[in-house]
């Protein structure tokens, strides 16, 4: 049996804004989240065969890894969610050091679960990929995993890089991790990023303030839920706001 995926993240529906995929889906370990790709630079490729994954050990996985064909390194980086978790963490911390950004990405969208194993040293790798990383799409999941991963310290790493980037995609993935990430330090952050021009920020940070669970967002989400054009934004006003009321 083979699962659809680029290149790991197995995605419930996929939403076309033009320049790029929105997949909004469920990633094994995570919250919900919005994942984002540059369709010009990635195709969606087939992911390994989850059946038959416990014939593969750790050294087979390396092996594969360090193959010369993209299709082994990304089977290899797919099944290593099969290995000890320990195993797992190695062969993905080799993984997000590629050269092929697909690959990095694979890898990085992976870590947050198996990363609560070493949590400071994947802190301290996905805050690399973060600030350093050249693709987008990399530093995203790098700030997915830092939000996942709940470690003091984090916010001030995201905060940081929210401000210090302009792009929309990496903005995206910062703000929905901060609701996820707990740190009531957020709120303010939120807040200014519901003024946005860009309506998909707004939506992650509306999203994120129903995460966070900070009742002061009530008024504000009241009135996007009631008055906002984007029906996109509405909805997850209103989703925010059935959290907040529920708390």
């Amino acid at each position: 049996m083979y699962q659809m995926g680029f290149v790991g993240i197995y995605c419930d529906s996929w939403v076309d804004t033009g320049s790029v995929h929105v997949c909004c889906g469920r990633r094994e370990g995570l919250n919900r989240r919005v994942h984002l790709r540059r369709r010009a630079k990635y195709d969606v490729i087939r992911c390994a065969e989850v059946e038959g994954a416990s014939e593969f050990d750790a050294g087979t996985l390396r092996e594969m890894l360090t193959t010369g064909k993209r299709a082994d390194r990304a089977r290899a980086v797919n099944l290593a969610r099969h290995l000890p978790p320990a195993d797992c963490l190695d062969l993905l911390l080799e993984a997000v050091t590629s050269k092929d950004p697909q690959i990095r990405y694979a890898a990085i969208s992976q870590m947050a679960e198996v990363g609560k194993t070493d949590p400071d040293r994947v802190m301290k790798v996905a805050a690399e990929l973060l600030v350093a990383d050249p693709e987008s799409s990399v530093q995203s999941g790098a700030a997915d995993v830092l939000a996942s991963l709940q470690v003091p310290g984090a916010f001030d790493i995201l905060e940081e890089a929210l401000r210090n980037t302009k792009d929309w995609m990496l903005q995206f993935s910062i703000l929905a991790g901060l609701g996820e990430l707990g740190d009531q330090r957020a709120y303010d952050v939120l807040v200014e990023a519901m003024s946005s021009e860009e309506d998909l920020l707004r939506v992650a940070a509306v999203g994120a303030l129903g995460e966070l669970g900070d009742v002061r967002a009530i008024p504000l989400i009241e009135e996007l839920a009631e008055k906002a054009e984007d029906p996109a934004l509405r909805d997850r006003a209103q989703y925010a706001l059935n959290r907040l009321k529920s708390a």
